[in-house]
């Protein structure tokens, strides 16, 4: 129960749940948000803030409403000053037109971006890139690649779908045409 003042001085009291949606949505924000929230915070902790409340925006959790374009500015805010977990979700926003226009090969580049930085989930996401030709050109070696990496950093959808990729026999035979990999002597 909250304590409110009535215009005439008297004191109400309301639950939490009856509090006006945009009361509750401002301090769930808060909450989100308040783990950066020192007198001196350590550097790029704002853009760690930032991409919080542009997740909370994109998923409509804690009882915020999704507030999409708004999320995917925050993202590439924070993204443009090489935040990582900004550049793989903006990455998968672009990728699938969630809050902005879909833009695969913009999506392509916050990948190899997030992946360069050591993002596990953007390195299987580039997998994707290169297996379907999503904003690159389709190149099975480099998919293996990828997957192989974030199947070494723990990734098990990866390591699942490398072993799907490599026992495919349409695949293999596409490695052994392309020279990727040499025929067992």
């Amino acid at each position: 129960m909250v304590a409110t003042g009535a215009a005439a001085g008297t004191a109400a009291t309301t639950n939490a749940a009856e509090q006006p949606s945009a009361t509750r949505e401002s301090r769930n924000i808060y909450y989100a948000l308040s783990g950066s929230v020192t007198d001196d915070p350590p550097p790029g902790s704002g853009f760690w803030a930032m991409t919080n409340l542009a997740l909370i925006y994109s998923e409509g959790n804690n009882g915020v409403k999704p507030k999409l374009k708004e999320a995917v500015r925050l993202l590439r805010m924070a993204a443009e000053q090489d935040h990582v977990r900004a550049q793989a979700k903006l990455a998968q926003c672009l990728l699938n037109g969630v809050g902005c226009p879909e833009s695969k090969e913009e999506a392509f580049e916050w990948f190899t971006q997030a992946a360069d930085g050591g993002s596990v989930a953007a390195m299987f996401a580039l997998g994707q890139c290169f297996e379907n030709g999503d904003g690159c050109n389709q190149d099975l070696r480099k998919a293996i690649d990828c997957y192989s990496k974030a199947a070494s950093w723990g990734d098990e959808k990866a390591s699942d779908r490398l072993i799907a990729l490599v026992a495919n026999p349409s695949v293999l035979d596409g490695m052994f045409e392309h020279g990727y990999i040499a025929p067992a002597a």
